[in-house]
């Protein structure tokens, strides 16, 4: 089942409960276009995501890594990296997502697996991500493998967990041979600065997004100068630290408006806009509907 307003914490930590402690995953059809901000917004989760899109195409952005995936074409995304996923067609997109925990593929803590075939590989800076085009053989297993997974992870089949679990096995095992080839084991574990560099300026957007933020606070949080902290947030990011302020604030309005009864206000004052009408007007550029039509369209029964 999608989720359209996806929860994320001031780290841009996913915070969406994938199954639970019987199954840690989840699969299910997301449209992005139907997400709040008519996007998936930058985040990370401690899951592994595959994807596999279903119709239209989709932009996915990494870091300083954008690419484009049609129907057909799949993707995986490792544990704890920052990514944001936009449609990049003007008709219906769909894509299927599989979010899956580590420990499903390990097994028990410390399990010789998940010492040598699982945890070595979570944390390899060479493989934050891997493409699967549809038009490669060598794709096609594992990207009929996801299907496969869809619908025993919706079946109500006796030995469904057992099929799962061989499944998903399968799945990672032949998305290492895909990466690796001949190499048995993954590179030395290198820290990434400028991921800790964004994730500072990231965190401060989401904590700090009710007060004034000037570009000497991003300066200061990234150990930038003004000039190189702006290029390398757009470079990184995709967009401005202003644009990028101004939808967290959005998005942070739209909860508001769902969740709360504070009037049109007391919301932009909360959510760091200087005016309601500046707020209003920001709202609507994104929206395409004032913030109370918005409140009245998805009010609840």
């Amino acid at each position: 089942m999608q989720v359209y307003n996806i929860p994320i914490d001031a780290d841009k930590k996913e915070n969406t409960r994938h199954g639970d402690i019987s199954l840690p995953m989840a699969i299910y059809e997301t449209d992005p276009k139907k997400n709040i901000l008519g996007f998936v917004n930058w985040h990370w989760h401690e899951e592994l995501q595959f994807m596999r899109v279903l119709k239209g195409s989709v932009k996915v952005r990494l870091n300083t890594t954008e690419f484009l995936l049609n129907t057909g074409d799949g993707a995986f995304i490792n544990t704890g990296v920052l990514h944001t996923i936009k449609s990049a067609s003007e008709t219906e997109c769909l894509y299927l997502c599989l979010d899956v925990n580590p420990a499903i593929l390990g097994g028990f803590s410390g399990s010789l697996l998940e010492q040598s075939c699982v945890r070595p590989y979570l944390r390899d800076p060479d493989f934050t991500c891997e493409l699967l085009p549809h038009s490669d053989p060598e794709n096609r297993g594992m990207l009929d493998l996801l299907t496969e997974i869809d619908t025993l992870y919706h079946s109500d089949l006796p030995r469904r967990a057992l099929d799962l679990q061989i499944s998903l096995l399968q799945l990672w095992r032949q998305l290492l041979d895909h990466h690796y080839g001949e190499q048995s084991e993954p590179a030395v574990f290198r820290k990434d600065a400028n991921e800790d560099r964004i994730k500072a300026m990231l965190t401060l957007i989401h904590t700090g997004y009710p007060e004034k933020l000037t570009l000497e606070d991003f300066s200061a949080a990234a150990h930038l100068s003004r000039s190189e902290c702006c290029r390398f947030f757009k470079q990184h990011v995709g967009m401005t630290i202003f644009d990028y302020l101004t939808s967290c604030r959005l998005e942070q309005s739209i909860r508001a408006l769902a969740e709360s009864d504070d009037s049109v206000s007391t919301i932009a004052m909360n959510c760091g806009f200087g005016s309601s009408s500046y707020y209003i007007g920001c709202f609507k550029k994104k929206t395409g509907m004032t913030p109370l039509a918005w409140r009245k369209k998805n009010a609840k029964p």
